[in-house]
């Protein structure tokens, strides 16, 4: 298993440039990046079937994953859904990214912050297609963002692909958002658990968590521990299944 840290969504880097967080799209080019570099690496590709390779990703991780699996980006389309919706999930700042400012889709307007060549770079390949057919498996915890996937690629979609996402989830609206586009997948499964939020995926909040990031640590009526558990063997059961008929033993490099 293989874990990353996107710029944005950790705590770990000294330099925090809004970017990226706003330009999500790049995410999916993180993890085909991480994918070349683990297949490369003599220790580490003679340990990866190359033929049972899934990916797993929670909120905007969810999303990045779905968009490995061949969803694409639509600015347009964002926008488009946003400018009635300015105070719903994906159109404002999620919790962890309040420094934003009020309105999420205005850091992409054109001419908005910092707007350097390699942003507006960015902006113009964000509809790319970055499926990656070395992945042939994706499970999606309560993807966020996901309005703003193109339909015609969701339906285009041809790997096995299942989301799994609370009824109390306020960032990943279960019915509004995360539904359709799961439902527009072909053979795509979703799971929806009842009382649980968004941020109850995340780990066990500490103290001086629920101190400096309390909207992080509010579960909904379900305990963190029972869903890590039942999440946890319904991803493994799914990838078992999915990744059976590829086979079993190590690739060679």
């Amino acid at each position: 298993m293989a874990a990353v840290d996107h710029h944005g969504n950790t705590a770990a880097e000294p330099r925090y440039l809004p970017e990226g967080f706003v330009l999500w799209w790049e995410r999916a080019d993180d993890l085909s990046v991480l994918l070349d570099a683990l297949l490369a690496d003599p220790v580490w590709s003679a340990r990866i079937d190359r033929r049972r390779i899934g990916a797993a990703g929670f909120s905007l991780g969810g999303h990045t994953v779905m968009s490995l699996a061949g969803a694409r980006t639509d600015l347009a389309r964002h926008a488009a859904y946003c400018r009635p919706r300015a105070e719903v999930a994906g159109c404002r700042p999620p919790p962890e990214a309040a420094t934003l400012g009020e309105d999420l889709h205005e850091r992409l307007r054109p001419g908005a912050g910092a707007e350097a060549a390699t942003v507006r770079g960015s902006r113009i390949r964000a509809g790319a297609d970055r499926r990656d057919r070395r992945i042939r498996a994706v499970y999606a915890m309560a993807p966020a963002l996901t309005p703003a996937f193109a339909p015609a690629s969701l339906r285009g979609i041809d790997l096995p692909l299942r989301a799994v996402v609370g009824t109390d989830d306020d960032q990943a609206p279960v019915h509004a958002q995360v539904a359709p586009a799961i439902m527009a997948i072909p053979e795509a499964e979703l799971e929806i658990v009842e009382d649980v939020g968004h941020y109850a995926f995340l780990a066990r909040c500490t103290w001086r968590g629920r101190l400096m990031a309390s909207p992080l640590c509010r579960d909904g009526g379900r305990g963190r521990e029972a869903l890590h558990r039942m999440v946890a063997d319904d991803a493994a059961a799914f990838f078992d299944r999915a990744l059976s008929s590829a086979g079993a033993g190590a690739a060679q490099p």
